[in-house]
């Protein structure tokens, strides 16, 4: 019942029909003066991406002066970010970096963002190669074709990419480097902490059972998004966006959207769940001092739920 919910709340019927793959981009270029216009917003979880992150999460921090609040030590200027919105079949992968219009305006950044359905999560590998690529062409030129051009290649050779076949077998991350990581700090006391996090504050997102069978404990339904900031744990950007993703995915409900970011090669990720808003995006550009890792969090951890994740740890190779 509680996935039938879930599905209802952040399923969404692409109204636009249109391809399986595609790739938009918006945000701010010289070759515009103002916000460019939209570019292959051509399906609803395009639509979904600039609205939820660009307009209502930065610009809505923007307008409240929520970073300029900030001290300068606790602020992480301009934008330099790689993001995985994963949904159930479909993913969303994209990059954002600091841009300007033609007037010179720098509060906003420019992305490309692919979305793709019903396409397995490890085509982002290659994926991502064709949005840098484009990255580079756009942040190269200041005609207005130029990036128009650059973002049409980039969406048939991502739609090239997502019809290839594959193979169908269910995949299973391997997160033993995830967790073995030092990162999580001495005797997985920082996955504990990790752990704690989420389950007290993303119990209506948890799946009916946990990794060992036990009946998860949800007294009320309470879907407000939620965000956890966590170390990176993995060098590669993307495969840190992955394996912390694929982490999460073991943890919650099928339908519930994962967005998991990572600034440049900094050495934390920002993971949001539920639908995002203003608050949420507030970790775009607050250093750790202004969002510390849960796993520096001094959180008092229950014996029962130390042993289960240790014994979760143990089954995925982490000894």
């Amino acid at each position: 019942m509680r996935k039938g919910l879930l599905g209802r709340i952040f399923g969404m019927a692409d109204a636009r029909g249109g391809e399986s793959a595609s790739v938009g981009a918006f945000g701010k270029h010289p070759a515009w003066n103002d916000h460019i216009e939209d570019i292959g917003l051509d399906s609803e979880r395009l639509v979904l991406a600039k609205r939820s992150i660009y307009i209502e999460g930065i610009g809505g921090n923007i307008d409240s002066g929520a970073w300029d609040g900030l001290e300068q030590s606790a602020r992480v200027d301009g934008f330099d970010h790689t993001l995985l919105w994963s949904f159930e079949n479909e993913w969303l992968l994209g990059r954002m970096w600091s841009s300007s219009d033609g007037k010179g305006r720098t509060k906003y950044p420019m992305s490309i963002v692919a979305h793709a359905r019903h396409v397995p999560v490890e085509a982002a590998t290659d994926a991502i190669a064709i949005i840098e690529n484009a990255e580079a062409k756009c942040k190269a030129t200041s005609d207005r074709q130029a990036v128009i051009d650059a973002l049409g290649a980039a969406r048939a050779a991502f739609r090239e990419l997502a019809a290839k076949d594959r193979d169908e077998a269910p995949h299973r991350a391997d997160l033993s480097p995830l967790i073995t990581s030092s990162d999580l700090g001495p005797e997985l006391v920082g996955l504990e902490r990790v752990f704690y996090q989420i389950h007290r504050d993303m119990s209506a997102y948890l799946k009916g059972t946990d990794a060992e069978g036990t009946t998860s404990r949800i007294k009320s339904v309470d879907l407000r998004p939620q965000h956890i900031r966590v170390p990176a744990c993995i060098e590669g950007t993307l495969p840190s966006l992955l394996a912390w993703r694929d982490l999460l995915g073991e943890l919650l409900d099928a339908a519930c959207p994962i967005l998991v970011i990572r600034r440049g090669a900094s050495q934390w990720i920002d993971i949001i769940i539920g639908a995002p808003g203003v608050a949420q995006f507030f970790c775009l550009r607050a250093g750790t001092s202004a969002v510390p890792p849960a796993t520096v969090v001094p959180y008092t951890i229950d014996p029962e739920l130390s042993g289960r994740v240790r014994r979760w740890a143990a089954d995925r190779g982490a000894h």
